[in-house]
């Protein structure tokens, strides 16, 4: 059987002195690894760790 691994990483704002001045404002960012994550899930990856 194939194995694999399903990383998600989201990050709700960044360090804006290392983008010119960006604010680094992001949104929703954890939502959406938090949706792959079940999408992981429904694929087969089922062991997790979701601090």
């Amino acid at each position: 059987m194939a194995k694999g691994i399903s990383l998600h990483i989201g990050l709700n704002s960044v360090d804006p002195d290392q983008y010119e001045g960006w604010s680094g404002d992001l949104t929703a960012c954890e939502f959406d690894a938090k949706d792959m994550d079940r999408s992981g899930q429904g694929q087969g990856f089922p062991q997790r760790t979701v601090p």
